[in-house]
Formats: C-alpha cells, structure tokens, sequence
C-alpha cells in the first residue's frame, strides 16, 4: 500500500500542471483581453505579451496571412489563432 501512495504522490504534480498560455496581441484590441478572460476562467494561466511588433511572432510560427487574427496563443508548442474555446484546447 506505501508503494502505490508514494507512487501517487509523484504522479500527482503531473497533473496539477500549469496550463500557461503566452497569448500575443495588439494594444489596442479589447476583444483579446476578454478571451485571455475566459481562458482565465476556463482554468488556463495567461502570459500577455502586447506590442505593435505582434505579426512578427505570427511571421516566426508560420501562420500565413489568410489565418491571422488579432492575437495568437501559444500553448505547448501549439499556436492558437483567435478566439478557439477553452474545450478545442483542452
């Protein structure tokens, strides 16, 4: 029985990992702060990175112009483009 306690409480960080996001977005959109809110909510921490540069990260993931949108999140080597619900990045 010790060994499958021990056994859990080493399992267990693994599963109360942060869900970090960097999300990259312009400085004058409202709409990114309201979804950066909802992932919030949804149990996902948020990384804010505004800059007037913010197309350069999209330019660096590859994300061709006709998928672009005003902010992109970054989740585990995943971009997210957009306002995706908290289930699709689940």
């Amino acid at each position: 029985m010790k060994k499958y306690i021990f056994a859990l409480a080493l399992a267990l960080p693994l599963f109360a990992q942060e869900r970090l996001i960097h999300v990259y977005k312009s400085p004058s959109c409202g709409c990114c702060g309201l979804w950066e809110s909802y992932m919030e909510k949804n149990g996902y921490k948020i990384s804010s990175h505004a800059s007037e540069d913010f197309i350069k990260i999209k330019e660096k993931l590859n994300i061709k112009a006709k998928y672009q949108s005003c902010h992109t999140g970054v989740i585990d080597g995943y971009a997210i483009e957009g306002h995706v619900p908290s289930s699709a990045v689940d």
